[in-house]
């Protein structure tokens, strides 16, 4: 039997929209947080101190992690890697140790991570902001 569902094998899914409000809720300065699952499958997270116009957290990818499909409507995002690969599997880039993944404000993304990634992940909502860290990570 031929049937349409056969051949249709991608699966769509609602991005969910995380803000740093949300890690802030999820994390602490002094110890690795798992995530919940409903937002990525291996993930752990731990904030770090920044000046007052940026949120700033260490991410700890497991070997086989990912995120869900996310947005963040409310600010952009920096993902800087410390150690480790990472690929937005949205656009299929690959970011390796000593790259930077700059995210605009309402861009959908989904982070998958093959073996064991640190990544600086820093938040802001000021485009000027965002570009002064970016030269930071230059």
């Amino acid at each position: 039997m031929n049937s349409s569902f056969e051949y249709n094998t991608s699966i769509l899914v609602e991005p969910i929209n995380i803000t740093s409000v949300d890690l802030i809720n999820e994390s602490t300065f002094n110890e690795w947080k798992e995530l919940p699952y409903e937002i990525c499958d291996g993930l752990s997270c731990k904030r770090i101190k920044t000046p007052e116009e940026y949120n700033g957290f260490l991410l700890k990818y497991d070997t086989n992690s990912y995120t869900v499909p996310h947005i963040n409507a409310d600010e952009y995002e920096v993902l800087n890697v410390k150690y480790g690969t990472i690929t937005n599997l949205i656009t299929g880039e690959s970011f390796t140790e000593g790259e930077t993944l700059v995210i605009d404000k309402g861009e959908v993304h989904e982070i998958y991570c093959n073996s064991e990634a640190y990544i600086y992940f820093i938040t802001t909502k000021s485009k000027s902001a965002l570009a002064n860290l970016t030269k930071v990570f230059d």
